[in-house]
């Protein structure tokens, strides 16, 4: 034959039997009937040192993914797309990378002894965070106790005053509550 390397036995030029890589960069995943690749340390450090997405985006990935192999011929349920999104992102399963994203303190995080301000119940405010907590119940969404530098009349009536100091309020990502009074304004509002 020609000069050169020649290829390993069982494979032409320009094709590295499977085998070399098993173990390595890439393994069988589940039923789906395919190869799928797995990132590699390196990729897989990088993932796991930047912040996690959202349940939302996770769950968009997991559509995404279902979809791209449903195209290729490869059925896959929409159970094990979100088990093979959780792995991408270094995680055992979906329940520990949905523990995980539930559980993360806002992207733009507010922590005990930071100043903020905004408004509560339409009144302008400005005070401390005494504390911040994620939300069990429903990702995405953290619970905020604020101390006011001045009370707050919390009540609209000239006749009655109701002072408040300290609130806690839920709150999304972004510093707006969900909950919000008769007029429809958020509850609570943090500026940036």
């Amino acid at each position: 034959m020609g000069e050169g390397p020649q290829p390993p036995a069982g494979a032409s030029h320009g094709e590295v039997p499977v085998d070399r890589f098993r173990n390595k960069a890439s393994r069988p995943l589940g039923n789906a009937g395919t190869l799928l690749t797995v990132m590699s340390d390196a990729i897989r450090r990088t993932v796991m040192s930047s912040p996690l997405p959202t349940l939302d985006e996770l769950k968009a990935q997991a559509r995404r993914l279902r979809s791209s192999l449903a195209e290729t011929g490869s059925e896959i349920s929409h159970s094990k797309s979100l088990e093979l999104i959780a792995r991408q992102h270094g995680f055992a399963d979906w329940n520990t990378l949905y523990a995980k994203v539930g559980n993360e303190p806002p992207r733009r995080a507010w922590n005990p002894g930071d100043r903020v301000k905004g408004s509560y119940l339409g009144k302008a405010f400005e005070g401390t965070v005494l504390a911040l907590k994620a939300a069990t119940s429903v990702p995405g969404y953290y619970t905020i106790t604020v101390d006011f530098d001045e009370p707050i009349d919390v009540v609209e009536f000239e006749s009655f005053s109701a002072f408040r100091k300290r609130v806690t309020a839920t709150i999304d990502e972004e510093g707006i509550s969900p909950s919000k009074t008769s007029n429809g304004r958020p509850h609570m509002v943090l500026s940036p």
